[in-house]
């Protein structure tokens, strides 16, 4: 995935700068992933990234992503109140355990005879 920053903007009053880019991928990159590529180049915490959107045209590998970049975490709360989306870690799987079934007695058939 390549990002390359086509335009920023520094804003004062919300502590944070406004990032325009350009991310090269073959699929249409989630919001975790675009803001990794992102603070990877700009050298930024992801927990101060928020994506405000990501914009694709069709057949094009070319994605337009908008996002702020803020000075602090802390920051970020105080201005944006959206939800930071936390990059999921993947817990290993347990696979459960199987018991060999039980043999049980056979059980003994009665036949009742038919009366007549």
């Amino acid at each position: 995935m390549e990002t390359k920053i086509t335009e920023q903007k520094t804003n004062e009053l919300f502590q944070r700068k406004e990032i325009f880019a350009v991310i090269n991928n073959k699929i249409t990159p989630t919001k975790v992933e675009a803001a990794e590529a992102i603070a990877k180049s700009m050298k930024a915490d992801i927990k101060s990234v928020v994506i405000e959107r990501i914009l694709g045209n069709y057949g094009s590998q070319d994605f337009k992503v908008e996002a702020k970049i803020y000075d602090s975490v802390e920051a970020r709360n105080n201005v944006d109140k959206s939800k930071y989306v936390e990059p999921k870690v993947e817990a290993p799987v347990e696979e459960p355990k199987v018991e060999a079934p039980k043999e049980e007695a056979p059980k003994e058939e009665v036949k009742e005879e038919a009366k007549e």
